[in-house]
């Protein structure tokens, strides 16, 4: 599942990055290049995720109003200046300027990473970042959120341990098995119950071990 919605994330950014590049790689007239800037603008405005167009050297061209939603700051507090000065922590800044070469270098790239809004809370977002090929080597980043998705999987992580634990300790046999019958899990009592340690049960059918009066 996990790496479906990786496939469906990269391929939905993938082809908004190339809409937003699409104006830089082609030489049009200025009044084409008038229609695709207003198209762009439109586009960065209504975009649920936060996306950050960048120069050449990281300065802030522009940031949209998801941006300015999601870290606090407004597009006229960032323009001109390093976005690395706002939103990444002092301990990142190393690792944001290898993501900055890497872009460069490979055209684009995906990753998660921590960053910092304005009231200093710490957020998890998977960036998504890429270069334009011509024109004056504008970037285009886009933030998206996943700190609630992040602590789900922990919450969801602790809660599994904490279930296998359970059932591994108690003192009543707990098992399952397959459609075909056969042992997929049985927790350490069942050692106790067949003399058999479970991992020399598991795939095995549970009628080898099951009495049939049972």
């Amino acid at each position: 599942y996990g790496s479906i919605v990786t496939l469906m994330y990269r391929r939905t950014h993938r082809d908004l990055v190339d809409r937003m590049t699409a104006g830089l790689r082609a030489e049009r007239s200025e009044a084409d290049a008038a229609r695709e800037r207003a198209f762009l603008r439109s586009l960065l405005g209504s975009s649920p995720t936060a996306i950050a167009t960048l120069d050449r050297n990281g300065g802030v061209l522009e940031v949209n109003p998801a941006f300015e939603r999601l870290f606090g700051y407004r597009n006229d507090e960032m323009t001109g200046q390093s976005i690395n000065d706002f939103i990444v922590p002092p301990e990142e800044q190393a690792e944001a300027h290898r993501i900055e070469d890497l872009v460069s270098k490979d055209g684009s790239i995906v990753t998660e990473q921590q960053r910092q809004r304005k009231d200093g809370r710490r957020v998890t977002v998977r960036i998504s970042a890429a270069r334009a090929v011509k024109g004056d080597g504008a970037m285009f980043v886009l933030y998206d959120d996943v700190t609630t998705i992040k602590l789900t999987e922990v919450r969801l992580k602790q809660a599994e341990t904490k279930y296998r634990s359970l059932v591994e300790t108690a003192s009543a046999l707990v098992w399952q098995v397959d459609r075909e019958g056969r042992w997929t899990f049985v927790n350490a009592t069942g050692w106790r119950i067949y003399g058999l340690p479970p991992e020399a049960m598991l795939g095995n059918p549970f009628s080898n071990q099951v009495r049939p009066d049972h």
